[in-house]
């Protein structure tokens, strides 16, 4: 996910664990990729996506396996928080995937 307005990074240079690693993105930019089921004759999907006035706030402990992924479409009632699974680390780059009943979120940082 690309942000287009703000991308924040905190803590990242303290390497001890128990540090808390936070980065939020703001009207956030991605694509949409997948393959729809037999209600959606199995069309494969590939479109640019993106949440205009929301924000997404990945918190991730350095050293777990796991981040809180804490998502505001900007509406009413819309923020959720999920448990993402850290997929890829390095001292540039977090990926994080969430699991949705139908669908996954992968997040780069």
């Amino acid at each position: 996910m690309r942000c287009t307005i703000a991308f924040v990074l905190l803590l990242f240079a303290v390497a001890a664990h128990g540090q808390t690693l936070t980065a939020s993105c703001k009207n956030p930019e991605g694509r949409a990729l997948g393959i729809l089921g037999k209600l959606g004759s199995n069309k494969a999907i590939d479109n640019p996506d993106s949440m205009k006035d929301g924000v997404v706030t990945l918190s991730w402990k350095l050293g777990q396996a796991t981040s809180m992924i804490v998502t505001d479409t900007g509406t009413a009632n819309s923020v959720s928080t999920i448990e993402g699974v850290l997929l890829f680390r390095t001292e540039e780059q977090l990926s994080f995937v969430a699991s949705y009943p139908g669908a996954a979120y992968m997040s780069i940082f």
